[in-house]
């Protein structure tokens, strides 16, 4: 599958976890009526995430993720820099949003590494478990729901 980079990614890595994330959003199974959003470059507050998602957890609350890919130029090249985003993770963190950060080096590294620990990440939010208790929790509940048919005969 050949696509444009993404126009509002700012970096080489954005462009490819952009890249990555896009191929596999359809592997992800979230179901359309939890309102699930991927933007990029969303403003937060003062600040710009790099990749912003947001969706509907089981319970039917906004469930928010902040995922930042940390190039080199422009995370922890200097103390003040490291400062600035753990400040900035803090404050999302008080409002409630989860922040995912990756490095330059795990970017290009391992794309769908990165984009598969969102995924998991997802999931959480999603069911207030990992992924693999939540296909646990849907596999029951399908069996519920073909054990509570009436027999058609």
């Amino acid at each position: 599958i050949e696509r444009d980079p993404s126009p509002r990614a700012e970096s080489p890595i954005e462009h490819l976890f952009f890249s990555a994330f896009e191929f596999m959003t359809p592997h992800l199974m979230l179901p359309k009526q939890c309102g699930f959003q991927f933007q990029q470059q969303r403003e937060i507050g003062k600040y710009r995430a790099d990749f912003y998602i947001s969706l509907l957890n089981t319970e039917r609350k906004m469930k928010e993720m902040v995922v930042e890919i940390d190039g080199h130029d422009f995370h922890e090249r200097t103390k003040a820099q490291a400062a600035r985003d753990r400040s900035r993770d803090r404050w999302m963190d008080d409002m409630g949003i989860l922040v995912v950060r990756f490095t330059g080096i795990e970017a290009w590294a391992n794309p769908f590494g990165c984009v598969d620990q969102v995924a998991s990440r997802i999931y959480r939010l999603r069911h207030g478990v990992n992924e693999r208790e939540a296909r646990t929790r849907a596999g029951f509940e399908a069996l519920r729901a073909i054990l509570a048919k009436p027999d058609a005969e």
